[in-house]
C-alpha cells in the first residue's frame, strides 16, 4: 500500500527477532511491515507529520497470540479501537493499521484493513 506522501517510496520492513521495541519512522517512508515475534513488541512511531498517513501491516504466524503495545501516549486511542490486532491463539493474521499524524509527537489510528 502506498500513501499520498510518496507513492514511489518502498515499503520498509521491521523484523524483530524477539520481544522489544521497534520504530516506524514516517520520515523514511509511510508504509511499513512488521512480522510479530513471540511475545509483546512495543511500537514506536516517529516522523509522521500532522495530517500525513503511516500504514503498518502486522503479520503473525499460526501460533497467534502476538500483541503490540504503542509507546507512551503516541497512539491516541482506547482499547478495542482500530489500533488493535487479533491476539487470539491460533490466529494467523495480517492486519494493516492506518495512522494519521495529529501533532509532532502523536498519531491517531484511523482505520484497519484485515
Amino acid at each position: 500500500m502506498h500513501t499520498e506522501q510518496d507513492p514511489q517510496a518502498p515499503t520498509q520492513a521491521l523484523a524483530p527477532a524477539a520481544a522489544g521495541t521497534v520504530t516506524a519512522d514516517g520520515s523514511i517512508g509511510p508504509d511499513w511491515t512488521c512480522a510479530l515475534p513471540a511475545g509483546n513488541i512495543t511500537m514506536n512511531m516517529q516522523g509522521v507529520r500532522p495530517g500525513r498517513l503511516l500504514a503498518i501491516t502486522y503479520t503473525q504466524d499460526g501460533v497467534g497470540g502476538r500483541t503490540v503495545t504503542y509507546a507512551g501516549t503516541q497512539a491516541v486511542a482506547t482499547p478495542g479501537t482500530a489500533a488493535d490486532i487479533q491476539p487470539a491463539a491460533g490466529a494467523a493474521a495480517v492486519s494493516t493499521i492506518l495512522f494519521m499524524g495529529i501533532d509532532p509527537t502523536h498519531v491517531r489510528p484511523i482505520g484497519k484493513l484485515t
